[in-house]
């Protein structure tokens, strides 16, 4: 038995897991939360809008410089209460995290053109899972779906061209 905060496992997937100061009930986290954050607000001149959080991307691009993380500063974006990112819609606000409208049309294609095929080989087992896992982001509870899709992966791993 584990913890209610902390690390948690369910069968071969390890989580991380706390209780929810809302609701009271235990939640799956991204994080171990065991990190403190840093304050970097006092660190660079601020616009108006920047002052509102305690970084902000001008950070994040300093400290990723002298990591020797290489970003394309093109997309950057400033930070907003409601922003895309990784194909997910991220709203700080409502504390929501759902899947843009562009990935949801481009994973019904992905599912509708796998269900016209009767058998399948290695690499279109794996784009498919690919494509599912991500919106696991959004979804977790969508992992218990993607079972078959995995025993399927583990099935073709020594025979990708086997249908």
């Amino acid at each position: 038995m584990f913890a209610k905060d902390g690390m948690h496992q369910s069968g071969g997937c390890l989580w991380f897991g706390g209780i929810s100061p809302v609701t009271g009930q235990l939640e799956e986290r991204n994080e171990d939360c065991l990190q403190l954050l840093i304050d970097l607000s006092g660190s660079l001149p601020r616009s108006v809008h920047n002052k509102q959080f305690s970084c902000c991307i001008q950070d994040i691009d300093t400290l990723s410089h002298e990591a020797g993380i290489i970003w394309e500063l093109v997309k950057d974006q400033p930070f907003l209460l409601s922003t895309l990112y990784i194909g997910f819609i991220w709203n700080i606000e409502q504390k929501l995290v759902y899947l843009s409208s562009q990935k949801v049309n481009k994973y019904l294609i992905a599912i509708h053109k796998w269900r016209k095929h009767h058998s399948h080989i290695l690499q279109d087992i794996q784009q498919l899972y690919g494509k599912l896992l991500h919106t696991c982001v959004a979804v977790p509870q969508g992992r218990a779906y993607l079972t078959s899709l995995e025993g399927m992966l583990a099935y073709c791993r020594d025979k990708p061209f086997m249908p």
